[in-house]
């Protein structure tokens, strides 16, 4: 009865497959886009024949309706193929620009500021700068924050305009090539924005602290260096003074409060230090260190430095923790790191013969007995009644149960230890102490935990 259908300028009846076909494909992303799957184009044209259909048997007054075909079609109602529904899309989260007031995906931000904001972060005035302080007037070395967002990291200029030898130079990479390629460009007063922020900064009138040899004979004593690391920064010290240069100087700059930076001399020019210096960092919080010249873990002359310039400037980072399991007594502030000569850190996971005498030493002192008395037991069930399980386990052995000799201070091996009971779980930290007489005989540590 009805020949010919057209839809979307398609004529159904001798329209190519091809056509169809891409029409299938304009409507699957469609539909993609949309959320909800949308009916294909012959699904489309059965539900338009269909309706037109049921609406010509409704209607007396249409000149088909009394078409017997018509009468005898079983189509009454337009029947409409079931639409899967999708599950909707992941929400995803948006953010307002700081300048603009543009709304745009997280995701998205960073580029977004690079290609439109590029310069509102580049400008330096007196409002808007780098925060910075002089290091050494004498050779005009700085410290800059290196950005204006993110974390306040500091990093090392150079700007000396008097003398034979005048030189303007900033370590960061990118400031580098930018510079060269000004140079190519004759653009000759150019300066990257931590050089332009030197313009505003503060007059040095604190005094460099120098590092006494007796703060250090303290710390030899106390078991922080061993002899070997007391005379290789006794030499350093000397180098730096034949320089005419600080040794160490703690920046003022820089975040969170938490972290201590501290500029140390580096004769050699190397890629952690571009500039002679380098910048070591100490986080109280997580008791740890950083150098760009070594690993996390792995000891360095710049990052003894750094604990010798601490060690004389803010002593009650040094002091030392009491064994007790309480939560109360635990200082803020735990103590710092040993010597990398003796391992500090490098001797937990223990090792073959250091796994063999924590066993041993478990089994002959930390062994439950056969019967447990009843007192630890309602202790036991008084804690948990009152939630009084300790947050902290700190040893309270105070020396070593084959030498007789002093343990270490407690270091922190985990901060998600975990104690199970028959109804919770209790999250905690947990230490260990170390004894030095095997540190130094290149035995594994003792552990009493």
């Amino acid at each position: 009865m009805v020949a010919n259908h057209r839809y979307l300028g398609v004529q159904l009846d001798s329209a190519r497959k091809a056509d169809k076909n891409g029409l299938d494909k304009l409507i699957r992303k469609a539909s993609s886009v949309v959320g909800a799957e949308q009916l294909k184009v012959q699904q489309v044209a059965e539900a338009r024949i269909l309706n037109k259909l049921a609406s010509i048997m409704t209607n007396p007054t249409h000149p088909l309706h009394a078409l017997k075909v018509i009468k005898n079609s079983t189509f009454i109602t337009p029947v409409a193929p079931a639409v899967r529904q999708v599950p909707p899309l992941r929400q995803i989260a948006k953010v307002t620009c700081s300048h603009c007031n543009l709304q745009l995906n997280r995701k998205n931000y960073k580029t977004h500021i690079r290609r439109k904001h590029v310069d509102s972060f580049e400008v330096v005035s007196r409002e808007r700068h780098l925060a910075c302080q002089c290091i050494d007037p004498k050779n005009g070395v700085f410290a800059v924050e290196k950005s204006f967002h993110g974390p306040a990291t500091p990093i090392h200029v150079i700007k000396k305009t008097w003398g034979p030898t005048q030189k303007i130079v900033c370590e960061l990479n990118q400031c580098q090539l930018n510079a060269e390629f000004a140079v190519r460009s004759r653009i000759l007063p150019f300066e990257c924005h931590h050089l332009r922020s030197l313009s505003y900064c503060p007059r040095s009138e604190s005094k460099v602290p120098v590092l006494s040899e007796e703060s250090l004979v303290l710390m030899v004593q106390n078991k922080w260096f061993g002899e070997e690391r007391k005379a290789s920064l006794i030499q350093r010290q000397k180098e730096a003074d034949a320089e005419g240069v600080p040794l160490s100087l703690e920046l003022t700059i820089g975040g969170p409060p938490a972290k201590y930076h501290i500029s140390v001399y580096e004769p050699k020019v190397s890629y952690y230090s571009r500039l002679q210096r380098t910048i070591v960092a100490y986080d109280s919080k997580k008791n740890s260190w950083h150098c760009p010249c070594a690993k996390p873990k792995q000891a360095c002359k710049h990052k003894a430095i750094g604990k010798w310039h601490l060690f004389q400037t803010k002593r009650h980072l040094f002091r030392r923790l009491k064994s007790t399991d309480s939560e109360g007594t635990l200082p803020p502030q735990l103590t710092s790191e040993q010597d990398g000569s003796q391992r500090e850190e490098g001797n937990y996971p223990p090792r073959d013969k250091g796994v063999e005498r924590m066993l041993k030493y478990i089994a002959a002192n930390k062994k439950l007995p056969a019967e447990i008395p009843q007192a630890l037991i309602q202790q036991s069930r008084d804690a948990h009644v009152l939630n009084g399980y300790p947050r902290h386990l700190i040893p309270k052995e105070t020396r070593c149960t084959e030498c007789d000799c002093m343990l270490s201070d407690p270091v922190l091996i985990t901060s998600k230890g975990r104690i199970l009971s028959a109804n919770s779980v209790i999250e905690g930290n947990y230490f260990i102490t170390s004894c030095f007489s095997y540190l130094k005989s290149n035995h594994d540590a003792t552990f009493n935990s």
